[in-house]
């Protein structure tokens, strides 16, 4: 482009051609958005009609600059690249599912030009269920806007800790944003850009709203969340990242270290921290009821820290057994060489078969028949066994003692 844009929208996108048409259309169709803007696209090698959707937009619309991966770098790394390829006074991300709500953006944006020592300016998202439907929540608020430098850098940090706010919807001077801009082996990467773009300049937390998270997009077929992955098995990284962001905030003061009576109070902070989002974590969930495995595991570590109650403990005693379902179909999909599971022992077998359905609706799963009945290669079946199996007539019968699992036994295994 000749003239340099407003604003440079870094999308990175994966197989994801449907939720890209609609996300294109929900940008270029909104007339005009009051600044200039470019939109940058990294197609992390999709297999799917990604490229001809970009290459179709594209030829419409001059603003679409992309690149497309040799090879998939995994989603961080293109997150990374496609920011890099910036070239507005401004950046921001655009999840290709999600939504901006450009008159309040544009807001954000005179904010940076009138304050133009802001390296960046954090805000809160809503979160909408439904496409345009709802219901809307709000992952934080900020009842007041604030900006920190260096020299209240404590301030920021409390205010991270403390109102258990997570960074990571922002607009970033272009500039500073490149220089800081690095893959951590481990830690969150949102704490750490935060912790270091104060060494380009001040950080402001407005109580404004331009990013809308969407949970369900109707007549598009459901996807991963990468913050859900991220919550679930990155745990490690949030603290790594907060102990970063500590260190880095105390030198901004001209410490080299934590002062060593601070540190008492800053272990607590952080675990005070990574409690709440072991009960945040483990609410969510359960919230979806093909993660009961999942929810098991965060449940039993909020048993051992103290943070499961017996009344709550009671109330959700029928995740170990949707676990076991859960657990049981893991354990087929890890043994490629087997054809079928099947299902026996139960009081009502083809309620036990529709649940496992439910949770995968193409598992190749059966109800064993009778004992007169013969069934082609038992050995090659996994056999979900009831508290009516007898263990022995299907050994007889063919199966393999190793693939008979016991629906209790499994279950045992999530109690909390």
């Amino acid at each position: 482009m000749a003239v340099r844009p407003k604003l440079s929208i870094c999308m990175p996108t994966y197989n994801r051609a449907g939720y890209l048409e609609t996300a294109f259309a929900a940008i270029f169709d909104h007339g005009d958005v009051g600044f200039s803007f470019e939109l940058v696209v990294s197609d992390n090698h999709s297999t799917d009609d990604t490229p001809k959707v970009i290459a179709d937009w594209s030829s419409r619309h001059p603003e679409i600059r992309s690149v497309r991966q040799p090879r998939n770098t995994g989603y961080i790394d293109n997150y990374m690249s496609v920011h890099r390829l910036a070239l507005g006074e401004y950046a921001i991300y655009l999840a290709d599912d999600d939504r901006l709500v450009f008159d309040v953006l544009r807001d954000v944006l005179k904010f940076m030009d009138e304050h133009p020592g802001v390296a960046c300016a954090q805000t809160p998202w809503e979160i909408w269920g439904v496409l345009d439907v709802g219901p809307v929540t709000g992952f934080y608020d900020l009842p007041e806007q604030r900006i920190f430098g260096r020299a209240n850098a404590i301030d920021l940090l409390n205010m991270i800790i403390i109102n258990h706010v997570f960074p990571e919807i922002c607009v970033y001077r272009t500039e500073p944003m490149q220089k800081i801009f690095h893959t951590p082996f481990r830690a969150f990467l949102f704490f750490v850009h935060l912790a270091n773009i104060l060494d380009h300049g001040d950080v402001a937390f407005l109580p404004l709203k331009y990013y809308r998270i969407v949970g369900a997009h109707p007549g598009l077929p459901p996807r991963n969340s990468v913050g859900a992955q991220d919550a679930m098995n990155n745990r490690d990284g949030y603290e790594a990242g907060l102990q970063y962001l500590a260190l880095r905030c105390f030198q901004h003061l001209g410490h080299t270290s934590i002062p060593t009576d601070q540190l008492p109070v800053l272990r607590d902070m952080i675990r005070n921290f990574m409690d709440n989002r072991l009960v945040a974590t483990s609410e969510m969930l359960l919230a979806n009821k093909t993660w009961s495995r999942a929810s098991a595991e965060f449940l039993i570590r909020r048993r051992a820290t103290g943070l499961l109650s017996d009344e709550q403990a009671a109330e959700l005693g029928h995740v170990p057994a949707r676990a076991a379902l859960e657990a049981f179909l893991g354990t087929f999909l890890g043994m490629p060489a087997l054809h079928s599971m099947g299902v026996t022992g139960f009081d009502h077998n083809d309620a036990v078969r529709g649940r496992l359905l439910a949770i995968r609706g193409d598992a190749r799963v059966r109800v064993i028949p009778s004992a007169a009945a013969e069934i082609p290669d038992p050995a090659g079946v996994l056999v979900l066994a009831g508290p009516h199996a007898d263990r022995q007539a299907l050994i007889v019968r063919g199966y393999l003692p190793g693939l008979i699992l016991y629906e209790s036994d499994i279950a045992r295994l999530f109690r909390f």
